[in-house]
This record gives C-alpha cells, structure tokens and sequence, in this order.
C-alpha cells in the first residue's frame, strides 16, 4: 500500500511550517489545533508580538471608541462586528478572545519578581559608610568596599551577617541604596546657582513683550534694541557686531560697530545710539543676550537715563521683538549680508558706513505702519491696513512730542542730503570695506 504523500503547508499565523495529511479533514483539524495553540502561547504564556501594556492601553482606547460613537448614535451591530474584527487583526488572536478583552474579562497577572534580597539593616549601613567617606559615587565606593568596611568597623559596630550580606552588594544596588541622600557634609552640598551673577541681573529686568501695544498708538520713545553678527556664519574669534536700536513709533534706526561683545567696546555703541535717537527713550526693549543683561550695561543705563523703563523679551520668542528684528533684515542684512568683517582696522570704515546707511534710512527711504489689523470673516488670513508711507524724519517732524531743537536739525540735514549721491557713497564705501576685509583675511592664512 502506497504512502500517503505530505507536503508543507505555510500558515500565516505561525511562525514555522506544519507538516499534516493532504486529505481536507485532517488539514482542518491541524489548521484549528494550530490556530489554538498559537493563541495559548500568545496570551496565556507570555506575549509574543505586543507586550502586555501595549495590549492594555490598545483595548482601552478601543473601549473609549466605543463608548463614544454610544453616545452619538453610532454603535450599531455592524459596527461592533468590525469592532472585533479590527482587534483580531491587530493581535491575532480568536474573535471569541477579542470578545472578552473588550468586555474586561481578561485579567492579565503581573510579574510577581524575586523580592528584596538586602534587608534595612544593610542599606543603612551601606549609607552610613557613604556618608563618613564624604559621599563617594557608587562604582568608587564598591571597588574597595572590603577596606572601606573595615575601617568603618574599627569605629562602629557592624554584625558579622550584616557585613558578609553588604560585601555582596553590586554597584548598581549601593547606587539605588545611596540615590536621594543628602551630602552634609561637603562644602557644596548645598545646590550651587552657577548663574547667580547673571541670574541676578535677569531678575531685576522685567519679562514683557514688546509689541504689546500698536506703534501707531504709543508715543515716541519707545525703544527696542538687538546685535547684529558680522561674522559670517562663523561664530569662533572676535569679529564686529552690529548694535542696532530702533523707535517704533518713528521706525527711526540708529546702528554702531563694536568689536566683540565686551561692555567696553558695545556700551560706547549703545550709548551712541540711543542719544541719537530724536525722542528720548522712555522704555528700553531687549532681547536676552548677554551683551545687555550684565551690571555693567545695567548700572550704567539707569544711571544715565533713570527713567528709561528696561524690559526684556520673552526667551526664545523673536515676536516680542518684531520692530529691531524686521530692520535687522531690511537695513543691516541688506547692506551688509553675512560677510564677516574681524579687522580691527576697519572700525572707522565700518562706523561712517553705518551712519550713511541710517542716513539714508532715516531721511530718504519710505515705510509704512499697521494700523489696523482684523481676522477675514471667512478665517483665512487679516485684513491689515496700514497708514500713507513716509520717511522716519518726516513721521518726526509730525510728532507734537519732539522737541523743536531736534525737529530743525533734522530739517537741516534733509536740506543737505541727495537720496542718489548717498546711496552712491554706500555701495562705494561697502565696496572697499569688503576689499580691505579680503586683503587682511590673505595676510592671515
């Protein structure tokens, strides 16, 4: 009698071939027997494909889906049966176990672990040596841990099971025994503020955005400042900065140079600026950098000007700055790019530079304010209007709040300034400035 021929058969839910009978009952009978058996390994005997949380926390949110489409109406028998069937797909497992898990009848055993194996007797002494070695770290501590004992003994009583059971301790049990304990006694066992200097400057400046009010409806004064970097994406050595200052109201820009960001090179800029400006400052709006936030810019500042009103952005937000960041980009960038500018030499060059340049941005170049600005009825987008265009002198000279000593200076520097030769004299003076940068960058290589 011939053999009955076998052949494999794959089978999509297990992870090897079965090797049954060609005939149709015996193939459905191992197919079924298989089927069982690969779902008692998967969730009686430990999970094989998603761990135990994961299943936990993936039949809550079907419950919760369940639940919800209960109270909108949804929860009809078709929708249940895709329901299960959703779950058998993801878990592989029999509609009937699908059932049970999200009706909450499986209860899954946790692990029950192999409990404590140090009583309190040992960890406190393992503490108590810790402590009288002025806190050593954990690996330190276990690598001569005999030695360390013994002389402990020598002072304190210790039994002698209790000390056999601490020299069995591992590194990672004298570290969880010693976490959370304070250090009494090290000169630094209190925590250290390595930023108190700077922190204390911070904390005397107020955080406050400075675009809380409309330009349009705040009187000049008010003042926002920033640094510009020269250095051409490279941020190592000393380089030239660029210290900015704008009015908001007037849209007014005053811009020094300054080598480095030390006070005794950025005060001078700063100081320049802010005298420069037609209104006197009434509030001072900075960013976070260092080169405002230290005593030296800070005690110089009220001394000088005590009512000026100093506040500082927001960390990490640009927008609270909108007015000086916008004219970074428009004034400084456009002029000057990112070309790296480190000669020292160069000071006066640069310094005459940016004077023309605010010249011409002050009394030649038009601008525009918002004045008003609404959501579009449909929500996509504002509807912004904004005011006739005019020069930041002529938006001067319209302000009741400037003085006339300063309104007829301005007047006689637009009598002497052609808009046409001074853009000239800007590129021109950009030009050798770059050229000068390129020759002392050869002499350095």
């Amino acid at each position: 009698m011939a053999e009955t021929p076998k052949f494999w058969l794959p089978l999509k839910i297990l992870p090897q071939l079965v090797i049954i009978n060609d005939t149709e009952k015996r193939r459905k009978v191992a197919f079924r027997e298989a089927r069982c058996s690969y779902e008692t390994t998967l969730y009686n005997k430990g999970m094989k494909t998603m761990s135990i949380p994961s299943v936990k926390e993936y039949i809550r949110t079907q419950q919760l889906n369940w639940e919800r489409k209960k109270r909108l109406g949804l929860a009809t028998k078709k929708a249940r049966s895709k329901l299960i069937t959703d779950v058998v797909d993801v878990l592989h497992c029999s509609r009937k176990w699908a059932i049970r898990l999200l009706n909450g009848r499986v209860v899954f055993k946790g692990r029950k672990g192999r409990g404590r194996t140090y009583r309190d007797a040992e960890i406190e002494v393992i503490r108590a040596l810790w402590r009288e070695l002025g806190g050593l770290c954990a690996p330190y501590l276990h690598a001569d841990l005999a030695r360390f004992l013994r002389d402990y003994q020598e002072l304190h009583h210790v039994p002698q099971d209790v000390a056999e059971r601490v020299l069995r301790m591992s590194v990672s049990t004298i570290a969880r025994a010693i976490r959370g304990q304070e250090r009494s006694n090290s000169v630094w066992s209190k925590p250290r503020n390595k930023r108190s200097g700077k922190n204390a400057i911070r904390a005397l400046v107020p955080i406050e955005s400075g675009e809380d009010r409309p330009a349009h409806e705040i009187p000049p004064g008010d003042i926002q400042a920033d640094s510009v970097a020269l250095c051409g994406g490279n941020l190592s050595g000393d380089f030239f900065w660029v210290s900015t200052t704008v009015d908001r109201r007037l849209q007014w820009i005053e811009a020094r140079p300054s080598f480095n960001l030390c006070a005794a090179n950025y005060l001078p800029a700063l100081e320049g600026n802010l005298s420069a400006q037609p209104a006197p400052a009434k509030r001072l709006h900075t960013d976070n950098g260092n080169e405002f936030l230290n005593a030296i810019i800070y005690c110089h500042l009220n001394g000088k000007w005590p009512n000026t009103h100093l506040s500082r952005s927001f960390p990490g937000h640009k927008n609270s700055n909108a007015h000086i960041e916008q004219k970074n980009g428009a004034v400084i960038r456009e002029h000057l790019g990112d070309r790296r500018i480190s000669a020292p030499s160069l000071q006066p060059r640069l310094d005459g530079l940016l004077r023309h340049i605010c010249d011409f941005n002050n009394y030649c170049r038009p601008s525009k304010m918002l004045i008003s600005k609404r959501k579009r009825p449909d929500g996509k987008g504002f509807t912004c209007h904004y005011d006739t265009p005019q020069t930041p002198a002529q938006r001067a000279l319209a302000a009741p709040s400037i003085s006339e000593r300063v309104k007829a200076r301005i007047r006689k520097r637009m009598a002497t300034i052609n808009s046409v030769h001074l853009y000239r004299l800007i590129v021109k003076k950009r030009e050798a400035l770059f050229r000068l940068q390129a020759a002392y960058e050869a002499r350095q290589k």
